[in-house]
Protein backbone atom coordinates (compact mmCIF):
# COMPACT_ATOMS: atom_id res chain seq x y z
CA UNK A 1 0.00 0.00 0.00
CA UNK A 2 1.80 3.22 -1.14
CA UNK A 3 0.39 6.71 -0.02
CA UNK A 4 2.35 9.52 -1.82
CA UNK A 5 2.35 13.71 -2.61
CA UNK A 6 1.15 14.15 -5.94
CA UNK A 7 3.34 17.08 -6.29
CA UNK A 8 2.78 17.74 -10.14
CA UNK A 9 -0.62 18.27 -9.48
CA UNK A 10 -0.28 20.12 -6.11
CA UNK A 11 -2.95 17.74 -4.80
CA UNK A 12 -3.28 17.04 -0.64
CA UNK A 13 -2.83 13.99 0.68
CA UNK A 14 -5.67 11.67 1.60
CA UNK A 15 -6.27 11.53 4.99
CA UNK A 16 -6.12 7.62 5.47
CA UNK A 17 -7.50 5.98 9.24
CA UNK A 18 -3.97 3.82 9.61
CA UNK A 19 -5.11 1.86 11.96
CA UNK A 20 -8.29 0.35 10.21
CA UNK A 21 -6.07 -0.28 7.09
CA UNK A 22 -3.58 -1.71 9.59
CA UNK A 23 -6.48 -4.21 10.41
CA UNK A 24 -7.39 -4.78 6.86
CA UNK A 25 -4.04 -5.47 6.08
CA UNK A 26 -3.83 -8.48 9.03
CA UNK A 27 -6.77 -9.88 7.80
CA UNK A 28 -4.90 -10.66 4.45
CA UNK A 29 -1.98 -11.73 6.39
CA UNK A 30 0.59 -9.24 5.29
CA UNK A 31 3.86 -9.33 6.59
CA UNK A 32 5.33 -5.68 4.70
CA UNK A 33 3.92 -2.38 3.32
CA UNK A 34 5.03 0.67 2.64
CA UNK A 35 4.07 4.29 3.09
CA UNK A 36 5.50 6.29 0.60
CA UNK A 37 5.50 10.55 0.01
CA UNK A 38 7.57 13.06 -1.80
CA UNK A 39 9.06 16.31 -0.21
CA UNK A 40 10.10 19.45 -1.99
CA UNK A 41 13.85 20.29 -0.31
CA UNK A 42 16.20 17.36 -0.21
CA UNK A 43 18.23 18.74 2.91
CA UNK A 44 15.68 20.15 4.77
CA UNK A 45 13.62 17.20 4.71
CA UNK A 46 16.53 14.36 4.42
CA UNK A 47 17.66 15.93 7.80
CA UNK A 48 14.18 15.95 9.52
CA UNK A 49 13.84 12.57 9.02
CA UNK A 50 17.19 11.40 9.87
CA UNK A 51 17.11 13.63 13.24
CA UNK A 52 13.56 12.33 13.98
CA UNK A 53 14.65 8.51 13.62
CA UNK A 54 17.80 9.03 16.08
CA UNK A 55 15.53 10.95 18.72
CA UNK A 56 13.13 7.77 18.41
CA UNK A 57 14.83 4.21 17.51
CA UNK A 58 18.29 2.97 17.36
CA UNK A 59 19.52 2.89 13.77
CA UNK A 60 21.00 -0.53 13.53
CA UNK A 61 22.19 -0.69 9.32
CA UNK A 62 22.76 1.97 6.55
CA UNK A 63 23.41 1.28 3.00
CA UNK A 64 23.08 2.51 -0.25
CA UNK A 65 20.07 0.73 -2.00
CA UNK A 66 18.22 -2.37 -2.20
CA UNK A 67 19.74 -5.29 -4.40
CA UNK A 68 17.46 -7.69 -6.57
CA UNK A 69 17.41 -9.88 -3.56
CA UNK A 70 15.89 -7.07 -1.19
CA UNK A 71 19.93 -6.84 0.30
CA UNK A 72 21.04 -3.79 1.45
CA UNK A 73 24.50 -2.71 -0.34
CA UNK A 74 26.51 -0.11 -1.14
CA UNK A 75 27.37 3.26 0.92
CA UNK A 76 24.77 5.77 1.33
CA UNK A 77 25.36 9.45 0.06
CA UNK A 78 26.02 11.81 3.07
CA UNK A 79 25.86 15.77 3.35
CA UNK A 80 27.63 17.97 6.01
CA UNK A 81 24.95 20.69 7.06
CA UNK A 82 26.13 24.33 8.01
CA UNK A 83 26.37 23.26 11.58
CA UNK A 84 28.52 19.67 10.95
CA UNK A 85 25.83 17.87 11.52
CA UNK A 86 25.64 14.62 8.90
CA UNK A 87 22.78 13.43 7.26
CA UNK A 88 21.93 10.98 4.35
CA UNK A 89 20.05 11.85 1.62
CA UNK A 90 20.17 8.51 -0.43
CA UNK A 91 20.57 5.66 1.22
CA UNK A 92 18.63 2.63 3.27
CA UNK A 93 18.26 3.34 6.95
CA UNK A 94 17.39 0.31 9.43
CA UNK A 95 15.87 1.58 12.65
CA UNK A 96 14.37 -0.03 15.86
CA UNK A 97 11.60 1.78 17.31
CA UNK A 98 9.37 0.25 20.22
CA UNK A 99 11.18 -3.78 19.38
CA UNK A 100 9.69 -2.78 15.72
CA UNK A 101 11.88 -3.10 12.56
CA UNK A 102 11.57 -0.17 9.88
CA UNK A 103 13.73 -0.14 6.87
CA UNK A 104 13.63 3.95 5.36
CA UNK A 105 14.25 4.14 2.20
CA UNK A 106 15.40 7.76 1.01
CA UNK A 107 15.80 9.16 -2.72
CA UNK A 108 16.69 12.26 -3.52
CA UNK A 109 15.65 14.17 -7.07
CA UNK A 110 18.14 16.97 -7.35
CA UNK A 111 17.92 17.82 -11.31
CA UNK A 112 16.43 21.01 -11.12
CA UNK A 113 14.85 23.43 -8.87
CA UNK A 114 12.45 22.11 -7.45
CA UNK A 115 14.61 19.27 -5.83
CA UNK A 116 12.54 16.78 -4.02
CA UNK A 117 13.34 13.53 -1.87
CA UNK A 118 11.08 10.23 -2.05
CA UNK A 119 10.96 8.62 1.37
CA UNK A 120 9.66 4.98 2.14
CA UNK A 121 9.17 3.38 4.77
CA UNK A 122 8.72 -0.86 4.91
CA UNK A 123 6.86 -2.26 8.20
CA UNK A 124 4.93 -4.16 9.60
CA UNK A 125 1.01 -3.56 8.72
CA UNK A 126 0.73 -2.99 12.13
CA UNK A 127 2.93 -0.33 12.46
CA UNK A 128 1.92 1.92 9.87
CA UNK A 129 1.01 4.58 12.73
CA UNK A 130 4.50 5.02 14.01
CA UNK A 131 6.02 5.25 10.01
CA UNK A 132 3.13 7.72 9.62
CA UNK A 133 4.78 9.86 12.16
CA UNK A 134 8.47 9.70 11.08
CA UNK A 135 7.07 11.16 7.63
CA UNK A 136 5.44 13.93 9.49
CA UNK A 137 8.54 15.24 10.59
CA UNK A 138 8.67 17.11 7.49
CA UNK A 139 5.16 18.85 7.34
CA UNK A 140 5.78 22.56 8.35
CA UNK A 141 5.35 25.08 5.64
CA UNK A 142 7.42 25.96 3.11
CA UNK A 143 7.25 28.62 0.11
CA UNK A 144 8.70 29.31 -3.30
CA UNK A 145 8.97 32.48 -4.94
CA UNK A 146 9.54 33.08 -8.32
CA UNK A 147 11.09 36.54 -9.84
CA UNK A 148 11.45 36.73 -13.65
CA UNK A 149 14.33 39.36 -14.87
CA UNK A 150 16.41 40.98 -17.69
CA UNK A 151 18.42 43.77 -16.11
CA UNK A 152 21.80 42.05 -15.25
CA UNK A 153 23.01 45.01 -13.38
CA UNK A 154 20.18 44.46 -10.90
CA UNK A 155 20.89 40.62 -11.08
CA UNK A 156 24.74 41.34 -10.77
CA UNK A 157 23.77 43.78 -7.72
CA UNK A 158 21.38 41.38 -6.17
CA UNK A 159 24.18 37.96 -6.19
CA UNK A 160 26.71 40.48 -4.73
CA UNK A 161 24.76 41.49 -1.61
CA UNK A 162 23.73 38.11 -0.84
CA UNK A 163 26.86 37.24 -0.96
CA UNK A 164 27.67 39.85 1.71
CA UNK A 165 24.69 38.85 3.47
CA UNK A 166 23.90 36.57 6.48
CA UNK A 167 26.42 35.00 8.99
CA UNK A 168 26.94 32.09 6.72
CA UNK A 169 26.64 30.93 3.00
CA UNK A 170 27.79 28.61 0.52
CA UNK A 171 27.67 28.19 -3.42
CA UNK A 172 26.70 24.90 -4.60
CA UNK A 173 25.65 23.45 -7.74
CA UNK A 174 22.66 23.56 -10.10
CA UNK A 175 22.34 20.14 -11.05
CA UNK A 176 23.94 16.62 -10.00
CA UNK A 177 27.46 16.26 -11.60
CA UNK A 178 28.31 20.17 -12.89
CA UNK A 179 29.94 22.82 -11.57
CA UNK A 180 28.35 26.26 -9.95
CA UNK A 181 28.12 28.57 -13.98
CA UNK A 182 29.41 31.95 -13.64
CA UNK A 183 30.33 34.58 -15.47
CA UNK A 184 32.45 37.57 -15.80
CA UNK A 185 30.56 40.36 -17.77
CA UNK A 186 32.88 43.10 -18.57
CA UNK A 187 30.43 45.71 -17.54
CA UNK A 188 28.20 44.01 -14.85
CA UNK A 189 30.91 41.76 -13.17
CA UNK A 190 30.17 38.25 -11.62
CA UNK A 191 26.34 37.19 -13.34
CA UNK A 192 25.19 33.55 -11.75
CA UNK A 193 24.13 31.17 -14.68
CA UNK A 194 23.09 28.18 -13.02
CA UNK A 195 24.00 27.43 -9.37
CA UNK A 196 21.91 27.94 -5.68
CA UNK A 197 23.76 30.31 -3.12
CA UNK A 198 22.50 28.90 0.45
CA UNK A 199 22.36 32.00 2.99
CA UNK A 200 21.94 31.13 6.58
CA UNK A 201 20.00 34.67 7.84
CA UNK A 202 18.55 35.39 11.93
CA UNK A 203 19.38 31.17 12.03
CA UNK A 204 17.17 30.40 9.41
CA UNK A 205 18.61 28.87 5.73
CA UNK A 206 17.34 30.26 2.64
CA UNK A 207 17.81 29.07 -0.63
CA UNK A 208 18.71 31.32 -3.98
CA UNK A 209 18.38 29.17 -7.17
CA UNK A 210 19.74 31.57 -10.34
CA UNK A 211 19.06 29.48 -14.09
CA UNK A 212 19.93 31.32 -16.98
CA UNK A 213 16.95 30.65 -20.02
CA UNK A 214 16.67 31.63 -23.81
CA UNK A 215 16.17 35.25 -23.02
CA UNK A 216 15.90 36.39 -19.03
CA UNK A 217 16.66 34.82 -15.90
CA UNK A 218 14.78 33.37 -13.16
CA UNK A 219 15.62 33.66 -9.42
CA UNK A 220 13.79 31.21 -7.30
CA UNK A 221 13.86 31.28 -3.49
CA UNK A 222 12.96 28.51 -1.21
CA UNK A 223 12.20 30.04 2.30
CA UNK A 224 10.02 29.69 5.41
CA UNK A 225 6.51 31.16 5.36
CA UNK A 226 6.97 33.72 8.01
CA UNK A 227 9.96 35.29 5.58
CA UNK A 228 7.93 35.85 2.78
CA UNK A 229 7.19 39.51 3.50
CA UNK A 230 10.93 40.37 3.90
CA UNK A 231 12.17 38.28 0.89
CA UNK A 232 9.27 40.21 -1.18
CA UNK A 233 10.68 43.60 0.14
CA UNK A 234 13.81 42.35 -1.04
CA UNK A 235 13.23 41.60 -4.75
CA UNK A 236 11.38 44.94 -4.90
CA UNK A 237 14.20 47.16 -3.93
CA UNK A 238 16.71 45.10 -6.54
CA UNK A 239 13.95 44.53 -9.24
CA UNK A 240 10.93 47.36 -9.50
CA UNK A 241 8.30 46.60 -11.07
CA UNK A 242 7.92 48.41 -14.25
CA UNK A 243 5.57 50.94 -14.92
CA UNK A 244 2.55 50.45 -16.47
CA UNK A 245 2.81 52.50 -19.61
CA UNK A 246 5.60 50.33 -21.06
CA UNK A 247 5.42 47.15 -22.30
CA UNK A 248 2.20 45.18 -20.22
CA UNK A 249 3.33 41.91 -20.70
CA UNK A 250 6.59 42.63 -18.91
CA UNK A 251 4.57 44.35 -16.00
CA UNK A 252 3.84 42.35 -12.48
CA UNK A 253 2.53 44.37 -9.89
CA UNK A 254 3.57 41.46 -6.96
CA UNK A 255 4.99 37.72 -7.27
CA UNK A 256 2.38 35.01 -6.31
CA UNK A 257 3.21 32.04 -3.71
CA UNK A 258 2.91 28.91 -4.13
CA UNK A 259 2.46 26.86 -0.60
CA UNK A 260 3.63 23.11 0.23
CA UNK A 261 2.35 20.71 3.16
CA UNK A 262 0.18 23.44 5.01
CA UNK A 263 -2.68 21.95 6.22
CA UNK A 264 -5.67 22.17 8.71
CA UNK A 265 -4.22 20.69 11.15
CA UNK A 266 -1.96 23.57 11.53
CA UNK A 267 -5.22 25.62 12.29
CA UNK A 268 -6.28 25.34 16.42
CA UNK A 269 -9.70 25.52 16.76
CA UNK A 270 -11.88 27.13 14.05
CA UNK A 271 -13.79 24.16 13.13
CA UNK A 272 -16.82 26.00 11.45
CA UNK A 273 -15.07 28.05 9.60
CA UNK A 274 -12.33 25.17 8.87
CA UNK A 275 -15.77 23.34 7.59
CA UNK A 276 -17.56 26.58 5.50
CA UNK A 277 -14.44 27.56 3.72
CA UNK A 278 -14.13 23.61 2.57
CA UNK A 279 -17.64 23.78 1.51
CA UNK A 280 -17.37 26.95 -0.52
CA UNK A 281 -13.53 27.01 -1.82
CA UNK A 282 -11.84 23.64 -1.60
CA UNK A 283 -14.62 21.15 -2.50
CA UNK A 284 -15.22 22.53 -5.63
CA UNK A 285 -12.85 22.72 -6.68
CA UNK A 286 -11.71 19.21 -5.84
CA UNK A 287 -15.02 17.85 -6.77
CA UNK A 288 -16.03 20.09 -9.77
CA UNK A 289 -18.31 17.72 -11.65
CA UNK A 290 -20.61 17.28 -8.32
CA UNK A 291 -20.84 20.84 -7.98
CA UNK A 292 -21.88 21.51 -11.30
CA UNK A 293 -24.74 19.29 -10.81
CA UNK A 294 -26.22 20.66 -8.24
CA UNK A 295 -25.60 23.93 -10.10
CA UNK A 296 -23.01 25.52 -7.13
CA UNK A 297 -20.27 27.76 -8.10
CA UNK A 298 -17.26 29.58 -6.27
CA UNK A 299 -18.47 32.45 -4.49
CA UNK A 300 -16.89 35.58 -6.26
CA UNK A 301 -15.79 37.00 -3.34
CA UNK A 302 -15.42 36.13 0.58
CA UNK A 303 -14.63 38.55 3.42
CA UNK A 304 -13.05 37.50 6.79
CA UNK A 305 -13.35 39.50 9.62
CA UNK A 306 -12.18 39.53 12.96
CA UNK A 307 -9.60 41.53 15.73
CA UNK A 308 -5.50 40.69 14.16
CA UNK A 309 -3.74 36.97 14.58
CA UNK A 310 -6.82 35.18 14.53
CA UNK A 311 -5.88 33.12 11.81
CA UNK A 312 -7.26 34.63 8.65
CA UNK A 313 -3.74 35.17 6.69
CA UNK A 314 -3.09 31.51 7.69
CA UNK A 315 -6.57 30.12 6.63
CA UNK A 316 -5.65 31.81 3.07
CA UNK A 317 -2.43 29.75 3.27
CA UNK A 318 -4.03 26.12 3.85
CA UNK A 319 -6.74 27.21 0.97
CA UNK A 320 -3.91 27.71 -1.03
CA UNK A 321 -1.83 24.75 -0.13
CA UNK A 322 -4.78 22.17 -0.04
CA UNK A 323 -6.23 23.27 -3.94
CA UNK A 324 -3.02 24.12 -5.35
CA UNK A 325 -3.56 27.02 -6.27
CA UNK A 326 -1.47 30.39 -6.53
CA UNK A 327 -2.13 33.10 -3.58
CA UNK A 328 -1.40 36.67 -4.29
CA UNK A 329 -1.06 38.32 -1.32
CA UNK A 330 -1.80 41.98 -1.87
CA UNK A 331 -1.24 44.62 1.32
CA UNK A 332 -2.19 48.64 0.93
CA UNK A 333 1.10 49.71 0.23
CA UNK A 334 0.64 47.14 -2.83
CA UNK A 335 -2.01 49.28 -4.20
CA UNK A 336 -2.02 52.99 -3.07
CA UNK A 337 0.45 55.52 -4.25
CA UNK A 338 0.74 59.03 -4.15
CA UNK A 339 0.81 59.27 -7.89
CA UNK A 340 -2.61 60.79 -9.75
CA UNK A 341 -4.14 58.02 -11.64
CA UNK A 342 -1.35 55.04 -10.20
CA UNK A 343 -3.63 53.96 -7.64
CA UNK A 344 -6.49 52.30 -10.02
CA UNK A 345 -3.70 51.40 -12.64
CA UNK A 346 -2.40 48.98 -10.16
CA UNK A 347 -6.09 47.42 -9.51
CA UNK A 348 -6.02 46.82 -13.41
CA UNK A 349 -2.72 45.72 -13.60
CA UNK A 350 -3.47 43.42 -10.78
CA UNK A 351 -6.44 41.51 -12.34
CA UNK A 352 -4.78 41.91 -15.58
CA UNK A 353 -1.36 39.69 -14.05
CA UNK A 354 -3.63 37.46 -11.95
CA UNK A 355 -5.85 36.31 -15.24
CA UNK A 356 -2.62 36.33 -17.25
CA UNK A 357 -0.89 33.35 -14.66
CA UNK A 358 -4.34 30.46 -15.12
CA UNK A 359 -2.23 28.77 -17.33
CA UNK A 360 -4.96 25.55 -17.81
CA UNK A 361 -8.32 24.89 -16.71
CA UNK A 362 -7.29 23.17 -13.32
CA UNK A 363 -5.37 26.22 -11.89
CA UNK A 364 -6.69 28.23 -9.61
CA UNK A 365 -5.76 31.43 -8.14
CA UNK A 366 -7.05 33.35 -4.69
CA UNK A 367 -6.21 37.07 -4.15
CA UNK A 368 -6.15 37.96 -0.66
CA UNK A 369 -6.30 41.31 0.15
CA UNK A 370 -5.22 42.03 3.75
CA UNK A 371 -6.51 44.58 5.92
CA UNK A 372 -9.07 45.90 3.59
CA UNK A 373 -9.83 48.53 5.35
CA UNK A 374 -6.70 50.24 4.53
CA UNK A 375 -7.80 50.34 1.06
CA UNK A 376 -11.26 51.92 1.10
CA UNK A 377 -13.55 53.23 3.77
CA UNK A 378 -16.80 54.82 3.28
CA UNK A 379 -17.60 56.87 0.42
CA UNK A 380 -18.56 59.98 2.58
CA UNK A 381 -14.97 59.56 3.99
CA UNK A 382 -12.97 59.12 0.58
CA UNK A 383 -11.40 61.36 -1.45
CA UNK A 384 -11.33 61.63 -5.17
CA UNK A 385 -8.44 59.45 -6.03
CA UNK A 386 -9.41 56.92 -3.34
CA UNK A 387 -13.18 56.95 -4.97
CA UNK A 388 -11.64 56.46 -8.25
CA UNK A 389 -10.03 53.32 -7.13
CA UNK A 390 -12.86 52.29 -4.99
CA UNK A 391 -14.31 52.15 -8.20
CA UNK A 392 -11.60 50.35 -10.12
CA UNK A 393 -12.10 47.47 -7.44
CA UNK A 394 -15.51 47.02 -8.15
CA UNK A 395 -15.31 47.04 -11.70
CA UNK A 396 -12.91 44.19 -11.45
CA UNK A 397 -15.25 42.22 -9.37
CA UNK A 398 -18.62 42.72 -11.57
CA UNK A 399 -15.89 41.62 -14.47
CA UNK A 400 -14.97 38.33 -12.66
CA UNK A 401 -17.70 35.47 -13.80
CA UNK A 402 -19.04 33.23 -10.96
CA UNK A 403 -17.71 30.27 -12.61
CA UNK A 404 -13.84 31.38 -13.06
CA UNK A 405 -11.25 30.31 -11.44
CA UNK A 406 -10.42 33.38 -9.38
CA UNK A 407 -11.12 33.72 -5.70
CA UNK A 408 -10.81 37.34 -3.83
CA UNK A 409 -10.33 37.26 0.06
CA UNK A 410 -10.64 40.34 1.78
CA UNK A 411 -9.42 40.63 5.48
CA UNK A 412 -10.61 43.19 7.75
CA UNK A 413 -10.61 43.57 11.45
CA UNK A 414 -12.63 47.02 10.92
CA UNK A 415 -15.41 45.67 9.04
CA UNK A 416 -17.67 48.73 9.73
CA UNK A 417 -15.68 50.99 8.42
CA UNK A 418 -16.19 49.32 4.86
CA UNK A 419 -17.97 50.98 2.01
CA UNK A 420 -21.68 48.78 1.77
CA UNK A 421 -21.26 49.08 -2.29
CA UNK A 422 -18.15 46.59 -1.69
CA UNK A 423 -19.54 44.10 1.08
CA UNK A 424 -22.83 43.71 -1.07
CA UNK A 425 -23.69 40.14 -2.12
CA UNK A 426 -22.21 40.01 -5.72
CA UNK A 427 -18.96 41.11 -4.68
CA UNK A 428 -17.86 39.74 -1.43
CA UNK A 429 -20.70 37.41 -1.32
CA UNK A 430 -19.94 35.95 2.11
CA UNK A 431 -18.45 37.19 5.56
CA UNK A 432 -17.21 34.84 8.11
CA UNK A 433 -16.24 36.14 11.39
CA UNK A 434 -13.09 35.30 13.12
CA UNK A 435 -13.25 34.78 17.22
CA UNK A 436 -10.25 35.21 19.53
CA UNK A 437 -9.83 31.30 20.21
CA UNK A 438 -11.66 29.99 23.48
CA UNK A 439 -9.80 27.85 25.91
CA UNK A 440 -10.03 24.85 24.10
CA UNK A 441 -8.43 26.30 20.76
CA UNK A 442 -5.88 28.10 22.95
CA UNK A 443 -4.64 24.94 23.91
CA UNK A 444 -4.66 23.04 20.39
CA UNK A 445 -3.00 26.14 18.80
CA UNK A 446 -0.20 25.72 21.93
CA UNK A 447 -0.21 22.23 20.66
CA UNK A 448 0.36 22.74 17.34
CA UNK A 449 3.52 25.23 17.77
CA UNK A 450 5.27 23.19 20.38
CA UNK A 451 4.82 19.57 18.04
CA UNK A 452 7.91 20.15 16.41
CA UNK A 453 10.03 21.97 19.78
CA UNK A 454 11.76 19.22 22.21
CA UNK A 455 9.42 19.46 25.48
CA UNK A 456 9.35 18.21 28.52
CA UNK A 457 7.39 16.50 30.65
CA UNK A 458 5.94 18.72 32.74
CA UNK A 459 4.23 21.25 29.93
CA UNK A 460 0.60 21.54 31.20
CA UNK A 461 -1.62 22.92 28.05
CA UNK A 462 -4.45 23.48 29.87
CA UNK A 463 -2.76 25.63 32.36
CA UNK A 464 -1.19 27.44 29.72
CA UNK A 465 -4.60 28.13 27.72
CA UNK A 466 -5.94 29.25 31.18
CA UNK A 467 -3.21 32.10 31.41
CA UNK A 468 -3.55 33.32 28.03
CA UNK A 469 -7.08 34.48 27.91
CA UNK A 470 -7.99 37.00 25.17
CA UNK A 471 -4.68 36.01 23.75
CA UNK A 472 -4.57 35.55 19.99
CA UNK A 473 -3.18 32.47 17.86
CA UNK A 474 -0.07 34.79 16.88
CA UNK A 475 0.52 36.21 19.97
CA UNK A 476 0.52 32.40 21.16
CA UNK A 477 2.71 31.40 18.29
CA UNK A 478 4.99 34.24 19.35
CA UNK A 479 4.87 32.87 22.85
CA UNK A 480 6.43 29.90 21.83
CA UNK A 481 9.19 31.37 20.10
CA UNK A 482 10.02 33.38 22.88
CA UNK A 483 10.07 30.35 25.46
CA UNK A 484 11.97 28.34 22.64
CA UNK A 485 15.05 31.71 23.26
CA UNK A 486 14.36 31.79 26.85
CA UNK A 487 15.19 28.03 26.85
CA UNK A 488 18.59 28.30 24.59
CA UNK A 489 19.76 31.17 26.91
CA UNK A 490 19.19 29.76 29.75
CA UNK A 491 21.15 26.01 28.75
CA UNK A 492 23.67 28.41 27.38
CA UNK A 493 24.63 30.22 31.03
CA UNK A 494 23.99 27.27 32.78
CA UNK A 495 26.39 25.17 30.84
CA UNK A 496 28.82 27.81 30.54
CA UNK A 497 29.19 27.42 26.78
CA UNK A 498 28.17 30.27 23.94
CA UNK A 499 25.00 29.36 22.30
CA UNK A 500 27.30 29.31 18.89
CA UNK A 501 29.12 26.52 20.72
CA UNK A 502 26.20 24.03 21.46
CA UNK A 503 26.43 20.93 19.13
CA UNK A 504 26.06 17.66 18.80
CA UNK A 505 25.09 15.47 22.10
CA UNK A 506 24.33 19.10 24.03
CA UNK A 507 21.18 19.79 21.02
CA UNK A 508 19.55 16.47 22.77
CA UNK A 509 19.63 17.74 26.24
CA UNK A 510 17.16 20.93 25.47
CA UNK A 511 14.21 21.00 26.31
CA UNK A 512 11.18 23.76 26.98
CA UNK A 513 9.52 23.46 30.04
CA UNK A 514 7.16 24.82 31.71
CA UNK A 515 8.36 27.62 33.52
CA UNK A 516 9.90 29.10 30.38
CA UNK A 517 6.41 29.14 29.05
CA UNK A 518 4.97 31.06 31.65
CA UNK A 519 7.76 33.41 31.85
CA UNK A 520 7.33 33.82 27.94
CA UNK A 521 3.41 34.63 28.59
CA UNK A 522 4.60 37.28 30.97
CA UNK A 523 6.93 39.08 28.72
CA UNK A 524 3.70 38.85 25.88
CA UNK A 525 1.81 40.28 28.45
CA UNK A 526 4.23 43.49 29.28
CA UNK A 527 4.39 43.63 26.11
CA UNK A 528 0.23 44.17 25.53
Amino acid sequence: MSKRDNNSEKRPIKKWDLKEISQQFQEFKLEQTVLERDFQGVERSARAIFENLLEVGTIINMGGYFDYNRKIIGYPELKKDFDDFTYPVNAIIVVEINKAIFHVELKSRSNSFSDSINVRIYCNPLHLTIAETILNVCSEGTVILEKKVKDLKALGLFFVYLQKSGDYNEIRTYKRGEVPHLILDSQYGLIPQNLVLVIKEDQKINKYHFTSRFNDYLIEIETDLDNISRIQTLLNEFFPVIHPSETKSQVKLVEPFTFENFGWDQLGGLINIKQTLQELIEYPIKNPALYNQLNLSLPKGILLVGPPGTGKTTVAKILASSTGSLLYYISPKDINSMWYGKSEQNIALLFAQVKDSIQYKDQYVIIFFDELDGFYSDRSQMHEATRRTFGQLCTELDGLEKRTNIIVLGATNRYEDLDPALTRPGRFDYKILFKLPDQIAREEIFKIHLSNKPISSDINFPELARLTTDFSGAEIAEICQKATFITLRDFSNKKGIPIAEIKGPLIDQIYINMDSLILAIKKEMDGK
